[in-house]
């Protein structure tokens, strides 16, 4: 089988990028070396795997070099698909939805996976191929019908036209599938882009997400959980993080609020030892807890480690 994994990363001058980036001065930097460790991480892991990242920008020479010095293909593409104002605030988002229409189109390969450019490989996907080989996988964020972003695609499904029942919530940030279903769902994505760009009444906060859940529903039959296989780890002030990174562990880390901070050291360090750190370092640097002690003597434990200090 021959299986490609690619980032997509798009910008335009006037419009917004991630809400969790805060040097915007150096924001088409940080997602460049974002990309660069999510990219070497599959690859390192991924062997066989062609890895790919599509832009609609030209890379400064010295990244161009870098990625292709390590097997990184670098594949610059027209954004002319899935173009939304600049009023949307995730309208750079949609970027990706081009892209894997583009590479299902246009390239030759069994099965496709789109990674967000801040994503970390820690294993090989070999059991997500098998998985492709019987439909689309998508990462359910397991919100309840209460959830405040579940609740606001269902809301702006009623201004879009639609009479959807509570559809569920699909993150954007992992697509994956063989050729032949990713045709078809990639079609649909478009068509339903084309629907969303016409309708005036939509909330401009509505991200790329909207669609793929809109297009998950009319796909149940085919779809995969990718939850075994991807989990979003949300580090920093929002901290919800599970110990499935070494028990029943994941294959990728996703990290939206390390992108400044721990996927920058990952890149630092493996440009200097042309290799990434050991897998507990990993975890230590992004704060992952302990996940060999019980929660309850690990609280007990910090405790007493700041009251020493404040000794």
């Amino acid at each position: 089988m021959r299986n490609l994994i690619f980032n997509a990363l798009a910008f335009k001058d006037g419009f917004q990028t991630s809400t969790q980036i805060e040097n915007i001065s150096n924001k088409i930097e940080t997602y460049i070396k974002n990309s660069f460790v999510s990219l070497v991480s599959c690859k390192s892991k991924n062997k066989d795997c062609d890895v790919c990242l599509l832009t609609n920008i030209d890379l400064p020479i010295k990244y161009k070099n870098l990625f292709e010095q390590n097997n990184i293909i670098v594949q610059r593409i027209d954004f002319d698909e899935f173009n939304l104002p600049k009023e949307f605030t995730w309208s750079l988002a949609f970027f990706k939805l081009k892209a894997i229409k583009y590479v299902v189109e246009n390239l030759n390969y069994d099965n496709y996976l789109m990674l967000d450019t801040d994503t970390f490989t820690v294993n090989s996907l070999n059991d997500l191929w098998l998985e492709c080989t019987h439909g689309v996988v998508l990462y359910d964020l397991d919100h309840k019908i209460s959830h405040p972003h579940r609740m606001e695609i269902y809301n702006n499904l009623s201004k879009y036209g639609s009479d959807f029942n509570p559809i569920n919530h699909y993150g954007g940030e992992f697509i994956a599938g063989n050729k032949e279903v990713l045709l078809r769902f990639t079609t649909s994505l478009y068509n339903e882009y084309i629907k969303m760009k016409n309708c005036i009444e939509l909330d401009k906060t509505l991200g790329d997400e909207f669609l793929i859940s809109i297009v998950a529903d009319e796909f149940k039959n085919e779809l995969i959980r990718a939850n075994r296989y991807i989990y979003r780890y949300w580090t920093g002030d929002f901290y919800l993080v599970s110990t499935n990174y070494m028990n029943n562990a994941v294959d990728i880390w996703h990290l939206p609020q390390e992108k400044e901070t721990g996927i920058l050291w990952l890149y630092d360090y493996y440009i200097k030892h042309r290799k990434f750190p050991e897998l507990l370092s990993c975890a230590k640097k992004f704060d992952f807890p302990n996940y060999k002690m019980p929660v309850k003597k690990l609280i007990k434990m910090k405790y007493r480690n700041l009251l020493r200090r404040l000794k």
